[in-house]
């Protein structure tokens, strides 16, 4: 008899502590949907206000199905012993984990980009030394350093050794070579004179030159490429265009199959034309139908329609301006793949940046030799150590 009611103590307590994990379960998963999706609900709410149906109603659609018909599945099996329905709890949670680690993909790749555009900035000087002159309009009558915030058109800049240019202007003194790489993507440097002109971000030589600034701020050369390469970046291209456009279409039509569908499988279970043998035990015509309406929002719910585009776009423009390439926008990199002739309009020559041996040239007394002769004088001048 003993045995026998510790046997019962212990079932009954192996059903309340799976009970309390059940529940406990059921309020983390509960919390989960209303942290993780609550950004979802808000998203769909502000979209609804203005007629627009978006992604993030469908997140909140498909996340919410699954776990309302989860919770339903959960009330009846509790209601009914014979009751052997399914939870869909983990559809929920992972819908939600989905799509937050494709908002987060996006962001880091949006932070990449913002980086490439910051390098593009950091190319630019500080600071610079702004010279007063004397009366006779060349003599140096007082040199300061100012941020390059504060450079105007007409100030006269010292660019000692190795400095960077901080504006754009012309040369009015001195000469030096100066580093035009970062623009024109020359390796060997560029005398500059006076009356030739220099631009702010590339970087002196050894010589020390005297400028007078002609462009500032945001009219400097380097300034524009930032700017032409945010355009770029904000540029939607064809592909994204038409991307936007299904998805703003793909909402509705989801939610309206969905509709068709629960319309669809109910008829036909209220209208006796489905076999009850066919159906899941203990599953009503009214659940089967809710079934599938889940379905086909779970499935249609995490899509990347319009997260990839954009972020294709953002991505391939940060990389080739970091680079040294400037992409004019989407429409240029969707045009790519028809390429079939590439011109280029350099100065210099064109490498691939691995420099490699071509040919081998003897030298003998200062004028080049055969290889035998060279070999034969060689040999000729360690006899002659030897000796």
């Amino acid at each position: 008899m003993l045995p026998l009611l510790l046997l019962l103590l212990l079932h009954y307590m192996l059903l309340g502590l799976l009970l309390l994990l059940l529940l406990l379960l059921l309020l983390l998963l509960l919390l989960l949907q209303v942290l993780v999706g609550g950004p979802f609900y808000k998203q769909a709410w502000h979209g609804l206000k203005y007629g627009s149906a978006n992604m993030g109603l469908l997140v909140a659609l498909g996340t919410t199905a699954a776990f309302g018909d989860s919770l339903f599945s959960m009330a009846l099996a509790a209601a009914d012993a014979a009751y052997q329905g399914h939870v869909y709890f983990e559809s929920s949670v992972l819908i939600l984990v989905f799509v937050c680690a494709g908002k987060y993909i996006e962001a880091k790749a949006k932070a990449r980009t913002s980086d490439a555009v910051r390098g593009l900035l950091q190319l630019g000087a500080k600071s610079a030394v702004l010279l007063t002159l004397g009366p006779d309009g060349e003599t140096v009558a007082a040199a300061r350093e100012i941020p390059a915030e504060l450079i105007q058109v007409g100030d006269v800049l010292r660019v000692t050794p190795g400095a960077t240019v901080p504006a754009d202007g012309v040369v009015v003194h001195g000469s030096s070579a100066v580093d035009e790489s970062m623009l024109t993507g020359e390796a060997m440097p560029v005398t500059k004179q006076p009356g030739d002109v220099v631009i702010g971000g590339t970087v002196n030589g050894t010589g020390r030159l005297h400028i007078q600034a002609t462009r500032v701020g945001a009219d400097t050369t380097l300034s524009s490429i930032v700017r032409l390469v945010a355009a770029a970046q904000a540029h939607k291209a064809p592909i994204q265009a038409l991307a936007d456009t299904i998805a703003s279409w793909f909402v509705p039509t989801v939610v309206t199959l969905a509709l068709i569908t629960f319309a669809t499988w109910l008829y036909l279970g209220l209208s006796h034309r489905l076999d009850p043998a066919a159906l899941p035990p203990g599953t009503s015509p009214f659940l089967l139908a809710l079934l599938h309406t889940v379905a086909v929002l779970v499935i249609a719910c995490p899509c990347a329609l319009g997260l990839a585009t954009p972020t294709v776009v953002m991505v391939a423009t940060g990389v080739a301006a970091r680079l040294g390439v400037l992409i004019k926008g989407g429409s240029t990199l969707e045009l790519a793949h028809r390429t079939k002739v590439v011109v280029f309009d350099k100065t210099g020559t064109l490498t691939s940046g691995k420099p490699a041996v071509q040919q081998v040239v003897f030298v003998s007394s200062g004028m080049p030799v055969e290889p035998q002769e060279a070999q034969q004088h060689q040999q000729q001048q360690q006899q002659q150590q030897q000796q």
